[in-house]
C-alpha cells in the first residue's frame, strides 16, 4: 500500500517541476499543470521584434509592458501616421516621420504655412509664392532675390532692366542663349545699311597695282571717285 500511494496512485500530490512553484497537483494532472504552471520559462512575446529576453510566464507579463522592443503606434497617429514601430525606434521614426507638422522656411517671409505635413513640405517649399527667387537681369549684374510674388514688380522696376529686341524668339526669357532670331538676317540688312559709310582703308591694296606706298586712307585708285575707286 505504501508503495503504491507513493509512487503508483494517480490520486498522490507530487511538486511541480518548476521551483519556485510551491503548487502540488495530484499526479494525474501535473502534465497539464506543467503545461501551463505561471513559473514555467517562457520567451519574451516581443521575440520576433527582437527581443532575446527569457523569464517565466508570469514575470513575462510585466516585462511587456516595459519591453524596449515592444510595438507601439507613432506619436503622429493622430495625424495619420499608421506606423507601429519598436518602442527602442520609436523616437527616431518620429524625428523623420512623413506626418510630423513643420512650418514653410519662408513664414519670416510671409508665408502662413505653420502645420505642413513634413512628407509634403518639399513640394510646397518649391512652388511657396514667398520662396527668393534670382531676378532675370542678374545677367547684367542684379543681386536682388526677390519673392516669387514680388518678382514682376521688382523686374519692371529694376535698375539692370533691359529690354531686348523684339525680333529676337525668346526675349521674353531674359536669356541670352535661349533667344533665335526670329526674321532672318533683314535687321542686320538695315543695321549695315543705315551704318554703312563709303571709307578706304589702307589695308585695301591697290586695284591698278601701281601704288606700292599706300597712304593712310587708301591711295588714289580706291578713293570715292578714283579709278576705279
Amino acid at each position: 500500500l505504501e508503495a503504491h500511494e507513493t509512487k503508483v496512485c494517480e490520486f498522490r500530490p507530487v511538486p511541480c517541476e518548476f521551483k519556485q512553484c510551491l503548487e502540488k497537483p495530484m499526479a494525474k494532472d501535473r502534465p497539464d499543470h506543467v503545461q501551463n504552471c505561471k513559473y514555467r520559462p517562457v520567451d519574451c512575446r516581443n521575440k520576433s521584434s527582437g527581443c532575446g529576453d527569457n523569464m517565466t510566464f508570469v514575470e513575462e507579463q510585466a516585462h511587456a509592458q516595459i519591453c524596449e522592443y515592444r510595438l507601439v503606434e507613432c506619436r503622429y497617429f493622430s495625424t495619420g501616421c499608421a506606423v507601429k514601430i519598436c518602442y527602442n525606434q520609436a523616437q527616431e521614426h518620429a524625428r523623420v516621420c512623413g506626418y510630423r507638422k513643420q512650418q514653410c522656411e519662408y513664414v519670416p517671409l510671409g508665408c502662413d504655412q505653420t502645420d505642413c505635413y513634413a512628407q509634403d513640405l518639399a513640394k510646397h517649399e518649391l512652388e511657396c509664392r514667398y520662396r527668393p527667387v534670382e531676378c532675370d537681369f542678374k545677367f547684367r549684374g542684379c543681386t536682388t532675390k526677390p519673392s516669387f510674388s514680388e518678382k514682376d514688380d521688382h523686374q519692371a522696376k529694376c535698375r539692370f532692366r533691359f529690354e531686348f529686341p523684339r525680333y529676337w524668339a525668346n526675349s521674353d526669357e531674359h536669356n541670352f542663349q535661349q533667344m533665335v532670331l526670329s526674321r532672318g538676317l533683314e535687321p542686320f540688312e538695315q543695321m549695315a545699311q543705315a551704318t554703312y559709310v563709303s571709307k578706304p582703308t589702307r589695308d585695301r591694296p591697290c586695284p591698278v597695282n601701281k601704288c606700292a606706298d599706300i597712304p593712310r586712307g587708301g591711295c588714289e585708285h580706291v578713293l570715292a571717285g578714283g579709278d576705279p575707286g
